[in-house]
């Protein structure tokens, strides 16, 4: 998220001569990311799969995907819609999408142009109010840890041990190799008062039990925790998604410990 491909976690294995398909899709939890592998996977059979797990929402998302039917399909090992072979149909869709996704852009452009005083008078109101909300929103995390902590939040960690499995299953069919990446959120390492906290916790148990079951994993933790400048690998050396930086670190780690150089 928010770079150019050729910054991303793949961009920076293609620049290292390392062949590599990026099919990461926005808001995909592990049962998402078992249909994209199972759907792509065995078309492209890459020697190496490896699953990026994101601490911050993959759980949550996990939590949604367990009430969609259409993806609890792919717990039947022979459950596929063969996008591959169906893509004038996507094709289709997407075109679809973006002539609705122009026509709303366009209507919600033609509805604001307000007058440029005004317009500049409302930014530097953001502006001045903008360290009120971050300090608000800092405050209600610290509420909300205090109530967090003292309530168990369900996540069905054997559920997704049985979905990772199925992905290094799925793998295995054409001889590759899977890797389970542990992605920390940057929330690990600015703010102690995180509605986050609960699943951070469960980083050691998530690790161990899916090592038991015999696939590689990568503990991005390892490097992250020991780091002295943490900031260099977040967007205003804060809050979000890894930068660039960030990005061409993990490449990095990911080829260290794979030996693909």
């Amino acid at each position: 998220m928010c770079v150019n491909n050729s910054n991303d976690i793949a961009g920076n294995l293609i620049q290292k001569k390392i062949n590599t398909i990026n099919l990461g899709v926005t808001g995909s939890g592990p049962l998402t990311t078992l249909a994209i592998l199972r759907e792509y996977g065995n078309f492209f059979k890459p020697k190496n799969s490896i699953y990026l797990y994101f601490e911050g929402n993959d759980l949550d998302d996990l939590n949604w995907e367990k009430k969609n039917d259409q993806l609890l399909k792919y717990l039947n090992n022979s459950h596929k819609l063969d996008y591959i072979n169906n893509y004038k149909y996507i094709e289709i869709f997407l075109k679809e999408a973006e002539k609705e996704s122009i026509k709303i852009a366009r209507l919600r452009l033609s509805t604001g142009n307000y007058d440029k005083a005004i317009q500049k008078k409302k930014i530097n109101l953001i502006k001045e109010h903008l360290k009120d909300i971050i300090e608000l929103n800092h405050l209600k995390n610290i509420i909300k840890f205090s109530i967090l902590n003292n309530q168990n939040t369900q996540y069905d960690l054997n559920f997704l041990y049985d979905v990772v499995e199925r992905m290094n299953i799925e793998t295995k069919n054409w001889n590759g190799d899977f890797i389970f990446v542990y992605v920390p959120t940057w929330s690990r390492y600015f703010t102690s008062h995180s509605k986050e906290v609960p699943k951070q916790k469960l980083k050691d148990e998530i690790l161990k039990n899916i090592e038991l079951k015999g696939i590689k994993t990568i503990d991005l933790t390892d490097f992250f925790d020991s780091t002295e400048n943490i900031k260099q690998f977040f967007p205003l050396g804060y809050l979000g998604h890894f930068n660039s930086n960030g990005y061409k670190k993990i490449a990095e780690i990911v080829i260290k410990e794979l030996d693909i150089n």
